[in-house]
């Protein structure tokens, strides 16, 4: 019953595929966080004892740019085990990736 289940098709992937893809997608969201959290609290611990505002810029770009693209890269990821849409394939694909 179960294999039958797996196996079977939805907008050209099988369950299989999509159960894979939220593995990944939630393990990575997961690390992600849990990096971030780790990261974020010894960088303010670090930037409590500086008097330059330099330290504080940083972490703010870490904040705001860094980690944002982190969870992009781990959905995009996720997604290449996906069979998509091929205009989703072509908005999807990285210069020289393939």
């Amino acid at each position: 019953m179960l294999p039958g289940i797996l196996n079977q098709e939805v907008f050209r992937n099988r369950v299989a595929d999509y159960l894979v893809f939220a593995a990944i997608l939630f393990g990575g969201f997961l690390i992600v966080t849990t990096l971030k959290r780790m990261i974020l609290w010894r960088l303010r611990r670090w930037a409590e004892t500086t008097v330059t505002k330099v330290d504080d810029f940083l972490i703010d770009i870490f904040r705001k740019m860094l980690v944002p693209l982190a969870y992009y890269g781990v959905f995009f990821l996720a997604a290449k085990n996906l069979i998509l849409n091929p205009f989703l394939e072509r908005s999807s694909r990285w210069p020289g990736y393939s």
